[in-house]
């Protein structure tokens, strides 16, 4: 695979024309976000990939085996230690592709575990609304501004700041290219609503509310402030995106009047492997599928300390088997990690069939 220079981008348009309904893949081609761009053939492209910190986009022949494996190494050798060097290690990408591509993911994403889902796009034009704010009393409304980020007042700013460079190169370029508007209460930002990937009359919405915060309105009292402000730009459609499995998110876009525009097949990874595996048992877990996801813990807990999280649901999957000694072996190892809750642990249904057993006696013993 060989990297573009910006001015060759274009030469991909035609490839990436399905994907066009994400602004992210617009924005990298047009030089508005700072993506890379890879093809099989400089002169005649068949095949590309972007992308762009968490947003990967792929597109054109798949048939290829040879420049199958090439994207895999590509994957592997580039994009992968970019993205930890760049401090994502945590994070998780998606991907988005052209149809039929799946056929060749076991190639392309060879090693990294990938798990499905889809990508829901929804549009609006904000120009056809009459929006009205209402925050309650208590709460105050701000834009995201230079103004805010220099009120020495104000707590929780990184809450703001790590999501203007979400999708910019800085803070500084976030200003000058997009607008938002987050709301505080007792001088502390807990939610907020910023425009991305601003292109041309069009811009797509990531919106946030601090989980202690929610269903008091803020979302959609920061969403409507944000279009308001769209529409008073000239701005004429937004997209909200959202993954299949975020009903919240579908139930907010289809209130503030989005109507679902496309669902396209994504894949998604996270960066670090322990997490990566412990998702996927994850999936398997939410479906009950407990052989599947003990499995997949087993595979995460080979890779260094791992989360308290990851323990717990070991154990769980593991007593939802019937299997005692392997249910105290994570529930000893949950407490080893610093886990002393003991009211949590008595009541959780996974464990109540070994509470009469001398390993359970054993553990609670341990517990504070």
């Amino acid at each position: 695979m060989y990297e573009l220079q910006q001015a060759q981008f274009a030469e991909t348009q035609s490839l990436f024309a399905p994907l066009a309904h994400h602004l992210a893949i617009e924005s990298i081609l047009a030089g508005l976000t700072p993506g890379r761009v890879f093809v099989d053939n400089i002169k005649k492209p068949r095949t590309a990939v972007a992308w762009f910190k968490r947003r990967v986009f792929l597109a054109g022949n798949r048939t290829d085996d040879a420049v199958n494996m090439d994207l895999n190494s590509l994957f592997t050798d580039v994009y992968y230690p970019e993205m930890k060097a760049a401090g994502l290690k945590q994070s998780a990408y998606t991907l988005v592709y052209t149809p039929g591509w799946e056929r060749a993911m076991d190639v392309v994403l060879d090693g990294k575990n990938p798990m499905r889902s889809q990508r829901l796009c929804y549009r609006l034009d904000p120009s056809k609304t009459d929006w009205k704010v209402r925050v309650p009393k208590e709460f105050k409304l701000r834009w995201v501004d230079a103004a805010l980020l220099a009120d020495d007042n104000l707590t929780n700013l990184d809450y703001v700041t790590n999501e203007m460079v979400s999708e910019r190169p800085s803070v500084e370029d976030f200003l000058e290219k997009s607008f938002g508007t987050c709301v505080v209460l007792d001088n502390e930002v807990v939610g907020w609503c910023m425009s991305e990937y601003n292109t041309s009359k069009r811009c797509e919405l990531g919106i946030e509310t601090a989980e202690h915060m929610q269903r008091r309105g803020l979302a959609t009292a920061t969403a409507s402030a944000t279009m308001r402000e769209a529409a008073r730009r000239g701005y004429t459609e937004i997209g909200w995106l959202c993954e299949g499995e975020n009903k919240p998110s579908q139930a907010l876009a289809r209130k503030l009047g989005f109507s679902l525009f496309r669902a396209d097949d994504t894949y998604y990874a996270f960066f670090d492997s322990m997490l990566n595996l412990g998702v996927n048992g994850n999936v398997q877990m939410r479906e009950q599928n407990y052989q599947e996801a003990a499995m997949w813990y087993e595979q995460a807990l080979v890779y260094g300390e791992p989360p308290i999280w990851l323990l717990w649901n070991a154990a769980t999957a593991w007593a939802n088997l019937g299997n005692q000694a392997k249910t105290f072996v994570y529930l000893n190892r949950l407490v080893d990690a610093g886990f002393d809750d003991r009211v949590f642990l008595r009541a959780s249904e996974h464990f109540r069939i070994y509470h009469r057993t001398s390993d359970w006696t054993k553990l609670i013993a341990r517990l504070h």
